[in-house]
């Protein structure tokens, strides 16, 4: 729907500064040309692509309903 699951509350608004200040960290301390983060709100997650551009959202995943985020990751954790 392309709504964002993220409203605009003081406590949103301090964790999205707060995930952006540590990959910034992230990116200006170590030689990477993007990173990826996952944010997980109650019952629905996005992917956060990182650069030095600034940030690229997926749409919300229902990982209750939609199990293929979780099963990415336990192919990428058991190949790594």
């Amino acid at each position: 729907d392309g709504a964002s699951f993220i409203s605009q509350t003081k406590k949103d608004i301090d964790t999205l500064g707060q995930i952006t200040s540590y990959t910034a960290a992230q990116l200006t301390t170590q030689y990477r040309t993007h990173t990826f983060s996952v944010l997980i709100i109650q019952d629905q997650a996005c992917i956060i692509r990182w650069d030095s551009e600034g940030a690229v959202v997926t749409s919300s995943i229902h990982y209750n309903t939609e199990p293929h985020l979780a099963d990415f990751f336990i192919i990428t954790q058991s190949i790594s």
